[in-house]
């Protein structure tokens, strides 16, 4: 595991037991919102998807995995404050900006730059939704 995985799995854990209660009052933060909500919804690559064509249907599962409705707050709050989680199928802790990373390359995006202002961007418009959520981190993935 990488030591920024390490580290962020440390931060998160804790922060286990609270809500989440990601701010959204300050300039940057609004604008970074608008923006992850443009790279939410924008389609593209060679399937033409976003993060929306899977995440905001309900019901959606990819190899019989049930995949998150990420806009919805009940939902969200599920999902959201879990990571960063141990996946089993890697045998390691990722953090969520490894695993945006492994939706851009199944989508067929350009890939999205670790800690870049657009991945932090989609990190504070999907936590919005998790607001609320019990933070449990890190939490277990297939």
């Amino acid at each position: 595991m990488p030591d920024i995985a390490k580290l962020a799995a440390y931060v998160a854990s804790r922060s286990n037991g609270e809500r989440l209660a990601a701010p959204l009052e300050h300039p940057k933060e609004l604008e970074a919102y608008r923006v992850g909500e443009l790279i939410f919804h924008r389609r593209a690559g060679a399937h033409d998807f976003s993060c929306a064509t899977c995440h905001t249907v309900q019901g959606k599962r990819i190899r019989l995995q049930r995949i998150a409705q990420l806009t919805d707050p009940k939902e969200a709050q599920g999902v959201f404050p879990t990571w960063p989680a141990y996946r089993v199928a890697a045998g390691d802790v990722q953090t969520i900006q490894f695993w945006i990373a492994v939706c851009y390359r199944a989508m067929r995006h350009p890939q999205l730059r670790y800690v870049s202002e657009a991945s932090i961007a989609l990190q504070v418009f999907m936590a919005q939704h998790a607001n609320g959520g019990r933070v449990d981190a890190p939490g277990t993935k297939r």
